[in-house]
């Protein structure tokens, strides 16, 4: 019984540890561990772009400061989920389909960062 008291927290301190996320809180900074288009080959890799966040519909993108190009990421981080918050990000835009039709291009985030706020 002594042994389960003793390994329970070095457990927990394992699986706590074991997260792909890791917060920077002083920079607001996420890197992320994605793989949810990993059947998709790599069109582009981007570095430090500045990005507004937008929701259409139930889905949320990023989209340019000239609002010229969309990105949906495979899986936004909840506290970036709010319509008009500015982000800098690095990832890799993943290809599409032929014949896929698509609001935006597949995105694996590798990390995030918040500049600003929503704006309302």
């Amino acid at each position: 019984m002594k042994t389960i008291h003793l390994l329970l927290p070095l457990i927990l301190a394992l699986i706590n540890f074991s997260c792909s996320r890791s917060v920077k809180k002083a920079t607001n900074e996420m890197e992320l561990s994605q793989d949810c288009f990993a059947d998709r080959a790599v069109e582009e890799v981007l570095t430090g772009i500045e990005a507004d966040v937008v929701k259409w519909q139930d889905i949320w993108l990023l989209t340019s400061a000239d609002h010229n190009h969309r990105w949906q990421p495979c899986e936004l981080p909840e506290i970036y989920c709010k319509e008009g918050t500015k982000v800098r990000f690095t990832g890799e835009v993943m290809r599409i389909f032929p014949g896929e039709r698509r609001v935006a291009s597949p995105l694996q985030l590798n990390m995030i960062v918040l500049i600003s706020g929503d704006k309302k």
